[in-house]
């Protein structure tokens, strides 16, 4: 978490973050990132801020800068470079996947939000991040989060070749992680969204279809 404070060692404010505990319980680790001077960086921080797609934090302060009436900011923050820990079917949580499908890729993504595609054609980009496959390929994706991101395997892909799949975040690449694909691989999505139990199978009437 990342905020401002408008008084500080200087009165001027301060730019700090805040880490989670390890334990997820606990005190907040805090940061000072920046000391506002009162000079040509600003004085008497504004409490909003915004972070930008590229991970850049802007801000204003009400004093400083040149005519001394406040200042415009911006801090670059360091992101972590984006891991795919694995990709399955995002139906039955299973491998191999099959091109055209809808498969699932976990890992650590570090996305402010949870964000879906909107609409068709599907897009290869959402908040800068972005899936290749061998390096060359652009995935349309349809959810993305912090820890999972749903995309479609591009169709051009050729089943029981091999692939790698790569993510991309503010300019950071991950490492390659291979992924198994087979000409076919059918799944079911279910009830409880678990891959198991349930088929999510609806009526025209969008009524579950299930033993009732």
């Amino acid at each position: 978490m990342y905020g401002v404070t408008g008084d500080g060692a200087c009165i001027c404010g301060t730019l700090f973050s805040l880490t989670p505990p390890a334990t997820g319980a606990g005190l907040w680790p805090q940061n000072t990132l920046h000391t506002f001077t009162g000079g040509s960086d600003g004085g008497n921080v504004n409490g909003g801020l915004l972070i930008s797609p590229s991970g850049v934090i802007y801000g204003t302060t009400q004093l400083g800068g040149s005519t001394n009436v406040g200042t415009v900011f911006s801090y670059a923050l360091a992101v972590p470079q984006p891991a795919i820990a694995g990709v399955v079917n995002a139906a039955d949580y299973q491998a191999p996947v099959a091109p055209g499908s809808i498969a699932a890729a976990f890992g650590d993504f570090f996305l402010p939000a949870a964000v879906s595609a909107v609409g068709l054609p599907l897009p290869d980009n959402i908040l800068d991040l972005s899936f290749e496959f061998n390096r060359n390929l652009p995935t349309p994706l349809i959810f993305a989060s912090s820890g999972q991101v749903n995309f479609q395997i591009p169709w051009e892909l050729e089943a029981a070749a091999p692939a790698t799949l790569t993510a991309s975040l503010y300019n950071q690449t991950s490492a390659a992680q291979s992924v198994a694909l087979a000409k076919f691989a059918p799944a079911i999505f279910s009830a409880n969204s678990q891959g198991t139990g349930q088929g999510a199978i609806l009526y025209q009437s969008y009524r579950l279809v299930d033993a009732s």
